[in-house]
C-alpha cells in the first residue's frame, strides 16, 4: 500500500481556493501570503499529477480533476475539522475537570468548602473527591486515575511531590459542658478515663495517639471505632464519650454542641500535604484548588 503523502493544509487551501474563486480570497481567508497559497497548490498538483486549476486572467475555474477532488476532499477536511473540534474541547473539559483522592476525614469536613469556592470561581469546573486511604491516593496518582491527593504524606517515594498543609495541633473533642473542659489543657491520663470514640478511617491519627499514650507509660485502646470522622463527632456531641482529632477538623465540622481542649506536653500533629506526580504539572483548576485549600486551612487553623 502506498504511503499518503497529501498534506491535509494543502487540500484545506485547495478547496478554500475552489469555493472563493480566487487565490487572493484565499490566501486573505486562510491569513496566508498569495505566494505561499500558490506553493501548497504547486505541490498539491505535484503530488497528484494532475492540474487543478484552469487560471485565465483574474479567474480561477476548477479543471475536471480538480472538481473530482473537490467532491472528494470536501467530506474528509470537514471530518478532519470535525476530530479536532473534538480532541479540542475533550482537552478544554479536562482542564476545567479535577480528581483529587483524599484521607475520609478531609474529603467530608474540610474539602467540600474548597470545592464549592472552586466552582464559583471557575465556570463550568467539576471537582470530584475520592474517599482514600494513603496507600489508594498514591496508586491513583501513579496512574492518572487522580490529578491531586490530599493526605498525610509518609513516604519518600521520588515518584511523588508534596506540599505541606500548615502542620495542625490535634485537641480533645467533647461535648460543651463536659469535665475535661474546665481544665486549660489535660493529659492522656486524664483522657482515658473517658470513652474515648475514633473513626476507623483514622489510621495514622489512631497509631500517633498510641505512640503518644505508650510515651507517657499508657495504654491506649479505643472505647468504639465509628466509620466515619462524622460519626465519631456525632457521637460525641450525643455526650457518648471524647475524641481526638485536628483542630482544623473539629472546627470545619461546626458542630456548636462540641468544645475543644489542647492536649498537655507535646502536641500530637498531623501533617497533611497536597500531593501530585514530581513533574507533572497542574491545570489551572488544580492550581486553584491548592491555593484555596492553603487559605482554608490557614483559616481553620488560626
Amino acid at each position: 500500500m502506498a504511503r499518503i503523502s497529501l498534506d491535509p493544509a494543502e487540500l484545506e487551501t485547495f478547496l478554500t481556493i475552489a469555493r472563493t474563486g480566487s487565490f487572493t480570497q484565499a490566501a486573505r481567508a486562510l491569513c496566508l501570503s498569495q505566494p505561499s497559497v500558490s506553493q501548497r497548490v504547486q505541490r498539491l498538483e505535484g503530488e497528484l499529477g494532475v492540474r487543478l486549476f484552469d487560471r485565465s486572467g483574474r479567474k480561477v475555474e476548477l479543471t475536471h480533476a480538480g472538481l473530482r477532488l473537490r467532491d472528494r476532499a470536501e467530506p474528509i477536511v470537514t471530518e478532519m475539522h470535525a476530530m479536532l473540534a473534538e480532541f479540542r474541547d475533550e482537552q478544554q473539559a479536562r482542564r476545567r475537570e479535577l480528581v483529587v483522592a483524599a484521607s475520609p476525614m478531609l474529603a467530608a469536613v474540610v474539602l467540600p468548602a474548597v470545592v464549592r469556592r472552586v466552582t464559583e470561581q471557575t465556570p463550568g469546573a467539576v471537582v470530584h473527591i475520592h474517599d482514600k486511604d494513603a496507600g489508594a491516593a498514591l496508586q491513583d496518582l501513579a496512574v492518572g486515575d487522580a490529578d491531586l491527593a490530599v493526605m498525610v504524606m509518609d513516604s519518600s517515594d521520588p515518584r511523588f511531590a508534596a506540599e505541606p498543609l500548615p502542620g495542625d495541633e490535634c485537641v480533645v473533642v467533647a461535648r460543651t459542658g463536659h469535665p475535661l473542659l474546665a481544665a486549660p489543657a489535660v493529659g492522656f491520663d486524664q483522657i482515658l478515663r473517658f470513652p474515648v470514640l475514633l473513626s476507623s478511617s483514622q489510621v495514622r491519627l489512631t497509631r500517633l495517639v498510641t505512640e503518644e499514650s505508650a510515651r507517657r507509660g499508657l495504654e491506649f485502646r479505643p472505647s468504639l471505632f465509628a466509620s466515619t470522622v462524622r460519626t465519631a463527632l456525632g457521637m460525641v456531641g450525643a455526650g457518648m464519650g471524647v475524641t481526638i482529632a485536628p483542630s482544623a477538623v473539629v472546627r470545619a465540622a461546626g458542630l456548636p454542641e462540641l468544645s475543644t481542649v489542647p492536649i498537655e506536653g507535646r502536641p500530637v500533629l498531623r501533617q497533611f500535604s497536597t500531593v501530585r506526580l514530581r513533574n507533572h504539572p497542574l491545570s489551572p483548576i488544580a492550581r486553584a484548588f491548592t491555593g484555596l485549600l492553603q487559605q482554608e486551612w490557614r483559616r481553620l487553623s488560626a
